[in-house]
This record gives C-alpha cells, sequence and structure tokens, in this order.
C-alpha cells in the first residue's frame, strides 16, 4: 500500500479490506480500477492525482484490477479504467470508461452530502401497501421529474401521436393499437431514492399491475425484461387509479436508482390499448441523505450492473 495523502494506490485484496474498513463514515471515497498497460488508465493518472488535490475531502484509492482480481470481481468490473464512488462503504454510483468531466461533476456532486431532517415521530422508510396510507420518512421528498434525462428517456410500444416525450410534459400516453402492453424507461441523471408513486387514468383503460426493474439496461425492452423478477409489483384498484393515493415502494432503503423500467402487462381483456393520463414519481437525490443522522440507514450494498463476472479486465 502506498499512501500520498487522500490518494492510495492498492495492490492486494487485503489491504483494500483493511482500508475500507476503516472509511466506514460518510467520507466519500472514489475507486480507481485500472491495470498498468491500459492506455486510457495511463491517462488518467495525473488526472486523478489533480483531482486528489483539488478534492482534500476525498480519499482516493487506486486499486490495481489484475492483483486484485477478488476485489475486481466483487464490484463486478469489467473493463478498465473504472471508477466506484462509495459512502458508509456502500456503493452509491459508478463511471465505466475513461471520462474525466463526468469523474469531477460527480465528485463536486457526492463530496458533502446535505442533512434533510427525518420528520418528527415518525420511522424513517415506510412499508408499502397500495392504499397509500404509510407516512413519508424524510422532509425533502418531492416529485422527481426535474431529475429527469429526457432525451434518454423511452417508451415501447406507445402510440407515435401520444409520444413518451409529450406524456412526460403532461400528456396522455396510449399503447399502441391492437396490442395492450407498456414499457417506460426513466433516466435520471444522478441515483435517487424512490419512496413512492401516483398514477392517473380511466379504470375502464387504465392499467391493472404495474412492474418495476431498476438499473438495468436502458436498451432493455420486453424480451429482455422477460425472464427478470421485478423489484416490485403492484395490483392496481380503482382508488389506486384516482392519481391521488401514495403507493409506496416497499423500502426506503431501495438501491439507488439511476434507470427505472416500468412495465404494463398485457392484461386487459382483447388486448385493449392502455391509457395512462399521468405516472408521477417521489423521492429524493441520494447525495443528499445524511447517513450519519441515528435514523437514518445507509442504503443497501450495491455493485455496479454486470452481465456476467470477467476473468479479466478489459480496456476501455
Amino acid at each position: 500500500m502506498d499512501v500520498t495523502g487522500n490518494l492510495v494506490h492498492i495492490n492486494a485484496d487485503e489491504e483494500f479490506v483493511a482500508l475500507m474498513e476503516t472509511t466506514g463514515d460518510s467520507r466519500l471515497v472514489v475507486v480507481d480500477f485500472y491495470t498498468t498497460w491500459c492506455k486510457p488508465c495511463k491517462e488518467m493518472n495525473p488526472i486523478i492525482s489533480r483531482l486528489a488535490q483539488s478534492f482534500p475531502k476525498t480519499l482516493f484509492i487506486k486499486v490495481n484490477a489484475e492483483k486484485c482480481m477478488d476485489t475486481s470481481t466483487e464490484y463486478n468490473i469489467s473493463g478498465v479504467p473504472a471508477f466506484v464512488f462509495f459512502r458508509n462503504n456502500s456503493v452509491i454510483d459508478h463511471i465505466q470508461g475513461k471520462d474525466p468531466e463526468q469523474l469531477e461533476r460527480k465528485i463536486k456532486l457526492y463530496e458533502v452530502p446535505k442533512p434533510v431532517t427525518p420528520l418528527k415521530n415518525t420511522v424513517v422508510g415506510s412499508t408499502g401497501t397500495s392504499s397509500g396510507t404509510a407516512a413519508s420518512g424524510f422532509y425533502g421528498i418531492s416529485s422527481v421529474g426535474k431529475y429527469l434525462d429526457k432525451d434518454n428517456c423511452r417508451c415501447f410500444n406507445d402510440l407515435a401521436v401520444t409520444s413518451f416525450q409529450a406524456f412526460l410534459d403532461g400528456r396522455k400516453l396510449s399503447s399502441g393499437k391492437g396490442v395492450g402492453k407498456l414499457l417506460m424507461v426513466y433516466v435520471f441523471n444522478q441515483p435517487l431514492m424512490l419512496q413512492h408513486f401516483k398514477i392517473k387514468a380511466q379504470k375502464h383503460s387504465g392499467p391493472k399491475s404495474i412492474k418495476f426493474f431498476i438499473n438495468q439496461p436502458i436498451t432493455s425492452d420486453f424480451e429482455n425484461l422477460t425472464n427478470l423478477t421485478p423489484v416490485q409489483e403492484n395490483i392496481l384498484t380503482e382508488s389506486d387509479l384516482l392519481g391521488e393515493n401514495k403507493l409506496d415502494f416497499e423500502a426506503v432503503r431501495i438501491k439507488p436508482v439511476s434507470v427505472l423500467h416500468v412495465l404494463v402487462p398485457e392484461n386487459l381483456p382483447g388486448h385493449r390499448k392502455i391509457e395512462i393520463d399521468s405516472l408521477n414519481f417521489y423521492g429524493m437525490p441520494m447525495s443528499v441523505i445524511d447517513y450519519t443522522h441515528p435514523q437514518i440507514s445507509p442504503p443497501l450494498p450495491t455493485t455496479p450492473p454486470s452481465n456476467k463476472t470477467p476473468q479479466a479486465p478489459s480496456s476501455k
């Protein structure tokens, strides 16, 4: 282990484990997975050194991905360079490939957690029911529409005249004629904690159920999601479709959400088209949650998405 201020070089798995055990506070940790032969990794070296000087409150750890294969496997490193962001020993974000501008932007975003005051006399977190009776556990919960990356949001099987972009701006969404199913892909510009959602639709044409998948590839379609288990499925009642009930996600400690796939199955008689007046999500950025508060627990451990565990990282 080679330590220079807030920049640490790691060449063994046990060194990484020991170091992470000492950083279990709210300090931001940025881990740079690299190999010695990777040209983009070498090009990032002076940038990492500069960022370490510019952000002294952040701990930067450079991990030799070939010498630390257990660590690389644990965090699904499929190529280098790769950058994984930690707080409280939990992954909060990651970047794949050489992207110094995005790296610096995310460090600025995450370096100092902004405190969020819990509600008095309430338990942080919620237990979800379709009646929407659970109380919010945080101040600061609001519509997450302002965090949408609309250029990358998309919908499969929407009727052309009522495009998904128009739906995001407040118009009604309809499925294609003759096939009653929809797949909506919401892409956010930073990881979010999602707490609840509201849906408004007519009882005769609105969805009867809705499934949620998180942090899947943006391009995932109906076929890709067929064999996956949703993180949550809601059976919707007529009351739920009035747009007033808060339909809770089953746990506030859900993985940080960067991409949300919303699947409305073919559940209407005769494959009638599905129409949705509005679908709104409520939550807050992970970066503003103060995990040092005794009532607030860090998110469940998560790892960057990967379709397979590599035998050796490749250069990106």
